[in-house]
């Protein structure tokens, strides 16, 4: 007498009490609820603090508070805005571009036998540091500082620990870009000179925040 194995395949959605697989869904309904509303609060945490950037309306100011703990634990409390945007508080019938703040640091160091010297820090620095990262960081701390200079003293004490300076004052100004008719004239004749975007008529004259003594903090 013959004996025969027959192996039968059976569908397990077939099996009394399973549930069908439905294809490409991997996770249970409550974990993809629970992402999409931290997406979602994660992107209006983001579109607020672009928005509350300066200027702005008092709704566009007010909207950010209920993200400050969240822009303290991933770091992200930080504006967004193009710097291209026109300044038409002067005149509003001719906008022209912002300026870009510049923070001068000038640090004074004695020396052991007698005698100073001095050293000046740039926000931002001249020489554009990598990643490019490091020189947005430094715009932000430029433009922070001459928005609010009451900061001055907790900037000067930074370079008092990290530096080891004795003295260091602190100033302000803007850099604006050329005159358009320069750049124009640069760019349509061939005999004109270049344009230097560093020089002086480009600058705004300093404004001096404070000097402070190292010894005081």
């Amino acid at each position: 007498m013959t004996r025969r194995l027959f192996l039968t395949r059976t569908d397990e959605s077939s099996r009394p009490g399973s549930s069908p697989r439905v294809a490409g869904r991997s996770w249970p309904a409550w974990a993809q609820a629970s992402m999409s509303v931290a997406l979602l609060y994660h992107l209006g945490a983001i579109l607020a603090g672009a928005m509350a950037v300066s200027p702005s309306s008092e709704i566009e100011r007010r909207a950010v508070g209920p993200f400050r703990r969240y822009y303290e634990l991933i770091n992200q409390g930080y504006g967004y805005r193009y710097y291209s945007r026109l300044d038409a508080t002067v005149d509003p019938h001719q906008p022209r571009p912002w300026g870009t703040p510049v923070v001068t640091a000038e640090m004074e160091f004695e020396r052991p036998g007698g005698g100073t010297t001095s050293e000046v820090l740039r926000l931002p620095d001249l020489q554009r540091p990598w990643p490019r990262l490091r020189h947005q960081r430094q715009l932000d701390l430029a433009f922070h500082l001459s928005a609010d200079p009451r900061w001055a003293a907790s900037y000067a004490r930074h370079l008092c620990k990290t530096r080891g300076c004795s003295r260091v004052t602190i100033y302000t100004q803007e850099h604006h870009i050329p005159d358009l008719a320069l750049v124009r004239e640069a760019a349509t004749r061939r005999d004109a000179p270049a344009v230097d975007l560093e020089a002086a008529s480009t600058y705004s004259p300093r404004v001096k925040l404070g000097e402070f003594r190292c010894a005081d903090f």
